[in-house]
């Protein structure tokens, strides 16, 4: 009853609770979530529900996971905000990005709040990192390129630079494979494909689809570019 009064009188605002939890994890963390999400029941649709965390909490993803569990099970239909911090001598790319993007991939999460540090352009600019990387959102142009091989038919870092500096401002997943024998595969989700096919050759694809072949390679980036235009893209 406290709860729905409280998201009452701040009506018409969208709503952040958030439970806050201690470091270390216990069966009292546990069943603070499930109370939680049990007092959420009917209760919406402006109000988001989340976790914060005291400083170097380890059970990130476990607390997530049963609050999004907790909340099906009290039929309470609550957008989850994912929260996390980075800490003194951690790495954002690997602690935080790991965490978050192992809730995302399991479909958890409506939103992300995080706290790194004084600027707030580097946190945006990470939040939407980890959502494109989980495939959650795409803001920006992905490259996808093989790790090259006997078989490559270019200098394939070289070239991907070269792409990337032509069609970086796009929202796309472009791929560069250095051959024909396992490029289609490995660039199965890419919008557009740049592929090796001979020697001084290059195959373009639209996903999955040969377009063009036996392009010279002096031309092909140029070529690329025509064909991600002619498909309004």
């Amino acid at each position: 009853d406290d709860m729905a009064s409280m998201v009452n009188v701040l009506e018409p605002l969208p709503v952040l609770l958030l439970l806050r939890l201690e470091k270390l994890w216990s069966a009292t963390s546990a069943q603070r979530i499930v109370s939680f999400a049990q007092s959420l029941s009917g209760l919406g649709p402006r109000l988001l529900a989340g976790l914060s965390f005291e400083a170097e909490a380890t059970h990130t993803i476990e607390a997530h996971r049963l609050l999004a569990a907790s909340l099906d099970r009290a039929g309470a239909a609550v957008p989850i905000v994912l929260s996390d911090s980075v800490f003194p001598a951690q790495d954002s790319r690997v602690g935080m990005s790991g965490r978050l993007g192992a809730l995302l991939i399991d479909g958890i999460g409506d939103g992300v709040r995080i706290s790194m540090g004084p600027d707030p352009r580097h946190q945006v600019h990470l939040a939407h990192g980890i959502l494109q990387a989980a495939r959650c959102r795409l803001e920006r142009a992905e490259y996808i390129a093989c790790p090259s091989c006997g078989r490559t038919l270019f200098d394939l870092e070289t070239t991907t630079q070269r792409i990337r500096e032509i069609t970086e401002h796009l929202k796309l997943k472009i791929a560069v494979m250095g051959c024909v024998v396992n490029g289609p595969g490995e660039m199965a989700d890419a919008d557009f494909g740049f592929v090796g096919w001979g020697e001084g050759k290059v195959a373009l694809f639209v996903g999955k689809k040969l377009v063009t072949r036996d392009v010279p390679f002096a031309e092909a980036p140029a070529k690329l570019v025509e064909l991600i235009k002619a498909h309004g893209r």
